[in-house]
């Protein structure tokens, strides 16, 4: 069956030295390390890898559509493969893994394979960041912005963003722009932010992009450019994000930036 993990005992030592190399390279193009981020081909070189036998890939796999919206429909993980998945994660976490402490906290922070528990996930997250690990220390900001596991501190969020994004993470990159967009956490400055959003879509995180579209729409931080938004707005449309296909549709229909098209206006939204 396509996508099921093959029988333990077809699984020969090449397969698994295949999936490990997989797996990574999934993670890879999931972060952005050396290419551009693409949420579909990590979703696929996931599936492939828990093909070939890694246990990991499943919980990935899980994680992705815990928290992306465009995966959600996409069939579901058995749950023992999952639960396989957190109970590597979580022998590897009680030996000080940064990596496996940060998947643990996603896994209590989204209810993937444990119950839900924002305080454990912050805790884990914790753990991590204070490893400087990038993506723990953006998780972390995410639970100081809204108050989930931690006390609400939209200052300690923004100090947390501007850790993981120094490291270049996309979507530190883009939660601090946010901050700047919004004045939460630190003073407003349109010109910073679109600066921020810009380091993150040129990574071709979706939501920046959508955001730089946003900036470049009205005007903020950078000059009024409607085809510039409507360009960036397709981008993000293209993965999969439902507000970008509802604003490049809008585009469409007020024909902004893109010759007008009510045809095309309705498939997008």
């Amino acid at each position: 069956m396509p996508g099921s993990l093959p029988p333990q005992s077809a699984v020969t030592p090449t397969d698994l030295c295949d999936a490990a190399a997989t797996c990574a390279l999934a993670l890879r193009t999931l972060d952005g390390i050396g290419t551009r981020i693409d949420l579909l081909e990590a979703n696929r070189l996931f599936r492939l890898a828990a093909e070939q036998g890694s246990v990991e890939a499943w919980g990935h796999i899980a994680l992705l559509a815990a928290t992306t919206s465009v995966f959600k429909a996409g069939g579901s993980v058995p749950e023992h493969r999952i639960e396989e998945a957190v109970a590597v994660w979580k022998a590897a976490a009680e030996t000080g893994d940064a990596g496996a402490q940060r998947l643990l906290g996603s896994c209590y922070y989204h209810g993937v394979g444990v119950p839900v528990d924002p305080t454990e996930a912050a805790r884990f997250y914790r753990l991590s960041a204070d490893q400087g690990h990038a993506k723990a220390q953006r998780n972390l900001g995410v639970c100081y912005a809204k108050g989930k596991g931690v006390p609400q501190d939209k200052t300690e969020a923004a100090r947390l963003y501007r850790l993981s994004a120094d490291q270049g993470l996309a979507g530190a990159q883009c939660n601090l722009g946010s901050c700047y967009d919004d004045g939460e956490g630190v003073p407003q400055d349109k010109t910073e932010a679109a600066r921020l959003y810009r380091l993150s879509a040129d990574q071709g995180f979706a939501k920046a992009q959508f955001n730089l579209g946003s900036c470049y729409g009205s005007g903020d931080g950078v000059p009024e450019d409607q085809s510039e938004a409507a360009r960036l707005y397709h981008l993000s449309a293209e993965q999969g994000l439902a507000y970008a296909q509802c604003r490049l549709g809008r585009c469409y229909y007020f024909g902004k930036g893109v010759p007008q098209d009510f045809t095309e206006a309705v498939r997008l939204y």
